[in-house]
C-alpha cells in the first residue's frame, strides 16, 4: 500500500469500493478458480470465497456485460479486455 492512495475516501468510488467511504475488495486467482471478495457495511464487514465461478451463470452473465465494455474509464487500461480473457479462458 501506498501512502497516497485514497482507499477510503473518493478512491472507493471505483473499483476499490461501490462509493466514497464504502471500501471493497475483490481478487480472482490467477488461475481463476478462486474468487475472494469483501465488503463493508455500516457496523461491519462482510467476507465471502466462491470456488470455480466460472460455473456461475449470474457472474458470467456479468461477466459478459462488463467484456463488452460498460465499466471501461477512459483513463484506466480497459477492464473489458481482462475480463474477456477470463470468459475465454475459463469453461462455462
Amino acid at each position: 500500500m501506498q501512502d497516497d492512495w485514497d482507499i477510503m475516501g473518493k478512491g472507493a468510488a471505483g473499483l476499490l469500493g461501490s462509493a466514497p467511504l464504502r471500501p471493497e475488495f475483490r481478487m480472482l486467482s490467477p488461475d481463476g478458480n478462486v474468487l475472494c471478495f469483501a465488503t463493508t457495511w455500516q457496523h461491519s464487514l462482510s467476507t465471502s470465497v466462491l470456488t470455480a465461478p466460472h460455473r456461475s451463470r449470474v457472474l458470467r452473465r456479468f461477466a459478459e456485460w462488463i467484456a463488452q465494455g460498460a465499466m471501461d474509464s477512459p483513463n484506466e487500461p480497459p477492464l473489458s479486455t481482462q475480463v474477456r480473457r477470463w470468459l475465454d479462458t475459463s469453461s462455462g
